[in-house]
């Protein structure tokens, strides 16, 4: 277009303003296609900076679906997704959901401490990772075949890395925090200290009211075992009485071991026994009465070398560690700014999501 063509546009302001108007609207509408290609669905969540995108939350479900439905095959499943266990009034599938996605935001916030630290993975789990990956994306059949796989589970390759990369991550922050030479180092004294409020050591002497078939005994049965259990807990607690002699007359339960049972806090076979357990002192000597009979308990030091050997202290210095580990990602978790999209959230059910 020459000179005066321009000029003789500019002094029709109608037609100027129609042609930018339609030049906008172009372009408004190759945006909005964009927007709906690319953007049209954003992410779950966001824990600061890191966000949880609806497909790798969508892979989570399914997963966790897949393993829930091989744990029972052959249950009603619309009475499984609205299971509610007594006393709940969440709804099963509500709960898994919940689960999930507060699973994938303890990964982000792991990762972003990890990043205000300003720690970088070592070359040695860079190169165990690759391997790694390698003879996973080997095990598929190849990486056509584990691009089918991925597809069909809502996740990408990076993603699929991404998984190996946040297990580092998390590896390495754990030894920042709790290595050899970590932030917090941990004497024996606080690793004896922990295992023995963790644990408690009894022996005891059982005296059923049931039999070997969970049957309660007949009611004079039941009597003469009251009577019985009231007279060994008067021997077992009176000055100087020999407890082991005890446990050799009376004791009805054949798989009490020679050094007693170790319980642990969350034990709940008999719930009576561990609350006794942990609220006795060493040498102390309590009798409960359960459903299946009484028994007669006296509590031993848990850090014996007996029982307490140095496999133990390791693993109550592993479960320690760990222990402390989730408090300082739940304390950063408490203090993240998390959004999360509920409407997209709602959209997404465990009991309705399948395959790709």
């Amino acid at each position: 277009m020459n000179i005066n063509g321009i000029k003789s546009i500019t002094k029709k302001p109608r037609i100027l303003f129609a042609g930018i108007l339609s030049v906008l609207l172009c372009l408004a509408i190759v945006f909005a296609s964009l927007t709906f290609i690319s953007f049209r669905e954003g992410p779950v969540a966001k824990v600061g900076n890191t966000a949880i995108s609806a497909n790798l939350y969508r892979y989570a479900l399914l997963m966790a679906k897949e393993n829930i439905l091989a744990k029972y095959p052959d249950v009603d499943l619309d009475e499984l997704w609205n299971y509610r266990a007594s006393g709940s009034s969440t709804i099963y599938a509500r709960t898994l959901e919940e689960s999930e996605l507060g699973n994938l935001i303890r990964t982000a916030a792991i990762n972003n401490l990890f990043m205000d630290l300003g720690l970088q993975l070592t070359d040695a789990q860079n190169e165990l990772r690759r391997e790694n990956i390698a003879k996973a994306i080997e095990s598929y059949g190849g990486m056509e075949k584990a691009k089918e796989f991925f597809k069909k589970y809502y996740i990408t390759y990076d993603d699929f890395v991404g998984f190996y990369e946040d297990y580092d991550r998390y590896e390495l922050l754990f030894l920042y925090y709790f290595g050899v030479n970590g932030v917090y180092p941990v004497s024996f004294l606080e690793i004896d200290s922990y295992y023995a409020s963790n644990n408690a050591r009894i022996k005891s002497i059982y005296i059923p009211i049931v039999d070997a078939a969970g049957r309660p005994l007949s009611a004079d049965a039941s009597q003469r075992a009251l009577e019985l259990a009231q007279q060994v807990a008067g021997m077992a607690g009176a000055a100087g009485s020999d407890f082991e002699e005890l446990i050799a007359l009376y004791n009805k339960d054949t798989n009490l071991p020679a050094n007693g049972y170790i319980i642990t806090k969350g034990y709940n076979a008999v719930p009576e026994y561990a609350a006794s357990a942990f609220a006795m002192s060493v040498g102390e000597v309590r009798a409960i009465a359960t459903n299946g009979g009484y028994y007669i308990m006296k509590k031993y030091s848990v850090l014996d070398a007996s029982v307490y050997t140095q496999k133990e202290r390791q693993r109550a210095l592993l479960e320690m560690k760990k222990e402390a580990f989730d408090d300082l990602v739940f304390a950063a978790i408490s203090v993240s700014r998390i959004e999360r999209d509920w409407k997209l959230i709602e959209k997404i059910r465990i009991d309705e999501i399948t395959h790709r």
